[in-house]
């Protein structure tokens, strides 16, 4: 959903949505060992990197520096 935002220009719901998209991600604890493989675990740390890569990139673009810095 954040991805059609951004194509459409709309780049406050897109940060909203990848913001909404990180607390989902990270109410759980990342590296629990509650998954069954590492693979597993290191695909959900890799997803929530580029998740956090692509909501600075957003914030970034919206002129929110200190935002995007955090």
């Amino acid at each position: 959903m954040a991805m059609c935002y951004q194509k459409l220009n709309q780049l406050e719901e897109c940060a909203l949505c990848l913001e909404t998209c990180l607390e989902h991600l990270l109410e759980d604890n990342v590296v629990s060992f509650s998954d069954k493989s590492m693979a597993g675990r290191v695909a959900r740390i890799k997803l929530i990197a580029r998740v956090h890569l692509q909501l600075c990139a957003i914030l970034s673009q919206l002129h929110k520096h200190a935002n995007a810095m955090q």
